[in-house]
C-alpha cells in the first residue's frame, strides 16, 4: 500500500492507532473465549494450559496500550501535524495500514485477512 504523504493531526493518527490496537484486543479476546469454551468441552491444553492463560495477559495488555494511546491524543496539542507516510510503509498487514490510514480496516474489516504487500 502505498501511504499518502500528506500530514494529517497527530491527534487524529494517535485515536486510529488506538482503534486498531481495540480491534486486536477485541480479536485477541475471541480467540481466549473459543479456546475456553474448547477446554471447558474436553479440549486437553495440558502442557499449552500456561502458554493458552497468556491470552488474557496479551488482551489486558492491549487495552492498556489502547488506553495510553487515546491518553495520548487527549494531550497532544490538536494543531500538532506530521506525515504519517514513512510509518504506514512500515505496516506490512495490509488490513492494519488502511485502518491506521483511516481507510477501513476497523470492525467491518475480515478478521481473518491476512493481506500482506
Amino acid at each position: 500500500m502505498t501511504a499518502p504523504s500528506q500530514e494529517a493531526a497527530l491527534q487524529a493518527l494517535l485515536q486510529r492507532a488506538a482503534g486498531q490496537v481495540r480491534l486486536l484486543g477485541g480479536r485477541t479476546q475471541g480467540i481466549e473465549e473459543a479456546v475456553g469454551a474448547a477446554v471447558s468441552e474436553g479440549f486437553d491444553a495440558g502442557p499449552l494450559r500456561e502458554r493458552l492463560q497468556a491470552l488474557d495477559g496479551l488482551v489486558q495488555a492491549l487495552t492498556g496500550m489502547a488506553d495510553y494511546l487515546d491518553g495520548l491524543a487527549e494531550a497532544v496539542e490538536p494543531a500538532l501535524r506530521i506525515d504519517p507516510a514513512a510509518a504506514l510503509g512500515r505496516v506490512r498487514q495490509r488490513d492494519l495500514a488502511r485502518g491506521l490510514a483511516g481507510e477501513g480496516g476497523g470492525e467491518g474489516s475480515d478478521p481473518g485477512s491476512a493481506d500482506f504487500f
